[in-house]
């Protein structure tokens, strides 16, 4: 016999219990890191005016002045530096109707063209089609260059594409949250696809720049060896990150927070990519802990690109602003114990990615 008693559970709702319309994520528009905020201004007026100011000297600047045209015709307008942080603070990046800077972009990684003819046009006479070429921005010298002789689609650069598909996904995910609870369907795709596409963003950067760097690295002062360096096929992503201090000298040791949540995030997309083991589990808690990872990889690409003196661009800058995601619970009223590491994800993966996970 024993004394035990038997658990019992508080299956009753309070007054604070959701009964419509139940989404358990949402934006959390009201907070944001000022000191980031600040540093992302800096670095907007710096690279709009081509300047090397600190804070401290942006902030002492009574009037900025930012000249355009609109219509031909010539406009100008002024502001302080702390409205350029309350701007970014509100908006989650630059809303151009306000603040007219030029468009933020590094030309060889983030510029892109694309073609998607819905025709085809054969040679009379030959077995041969009119034939549309892609130029590309990377290099002169690199090898591929993309075509289409009928109906499809082509891109000088998947870059870009990658960065808005970040973004769009992350926002389908909270808007739709309600079909976390479908076990499947177009919900769970979009939370596979969000992992994958976070990791081939990472991805594509260090490709480019191991390509810029095999082609052009005459022009920048860059180092290339290929013997040192491997290839790009097969190789660890652990490797690929040290490319960035092989070839400019500057190595990414500041960004040992933004590495951890990338091996976080590579990690779960391995899982999902070949299920072993072929189990899965997540909470609500566990998938806001997710999305908000993309400030750190957001953050990573920025580090990344500052080594090479490269600029971010506005998706990246979106995704380092990105809101933070909040899970909320369907009966608020209810006491909620902290998740503990025997349920949710956790209870699907081996201990080390959970001793990671805490050390973040």
């Amino acid at each position: 016999m024993t004394d035990e008693k038997e658990p019992t559970f508080d299956a009753q709702a309070t007054n604070l219990y959701i009964k419509d319309n139940y989404k358990p994520l949402l934006s959390d528009n009201s907070t944001s890191d000022i000191t980031l905020i600040r540093h992302l201004a800096q670095y907007i007026l710096n690279k709009n005016f081509n300047k090397n100011l600190s804070l401290k000297e942006w902030k002492k600047i009574q009037t900025i002045s930012i000249k355009y045209e609109e219509k031909r015709e010539e406009k100008n307008i002024t502001f302080k530096f702390e409205q350029l942080c309350k701007h970014l603070q509100q908006y989650k990046c630059i809303n151009r109707n306000i603040f007219p800077f030029p468009k933020i972009q590094c030309e060889w990684i983030d510029s892109s063209i694309a073609v998607a003819p819905q025709f085809y046009f054969p040679q009379n006479g030959a077995e041969k089609s009119m034939t549309f070429t892609l130029g590309i921005r990377l290099s002169d010298k690199f090898p591929f260059i993309p075509r289409l002789d009928r109906e499809g689609a082509m891109f000088s650069t998947m870059q870009r594409e990658l960065q808005m598909s970040v973004l769009r996904i992350r926002s389908l995910l909270v808007n739709n949250s309600d079909q976390l609870f479908n076990c499947g369907g177009e919900w769970l795709t979009n939370l596979f696809a969000f992992f994958n596409i976070l990791v081939s963003l990472v991805d594509i950067t260090l490709i480019q720049i191991y390509y810029k760097a095999k082609y052009d690295h005459t022009k920048y002062n860059w180092n290339f060896d290929e013997s040192i360096m491997g290839t790009t096929v097969c190789r660890r992503m652990e490797d690929k990150l040290k490319w960035i201090g092989q070839i400019t000298g500057n190595y990414l040791n500041d960004a040992a927070n933004e590495r951890k949540c990338f091996n976080i995030i590579k990690s779960i997309r391995n899982h999902f990519n070949h299920f072993d083991p072929p189990v899965m589990a997540y909470t609500i808690e566990d998938v806001a802990s997710w999305l908000n990872m993309t400030t750190n990889i957001g953050m990573l690409l920025w580090k990344i690109r500052e080594k090479l003196n490269c600029n971010i661009s506005d998706e990246i800058l979106s995704m380092i602003l990105a809101p933070k995601i909040l899970f909320r619970p369907r009966d608020p009223g209810k006491i909620r114990y902290k998740q503990k590491n025997d349920v949710g994800y956790c209870s699907c993966i081996s201990e080390n990615v959970i001793n990671q996970e805490e050390k973040i």
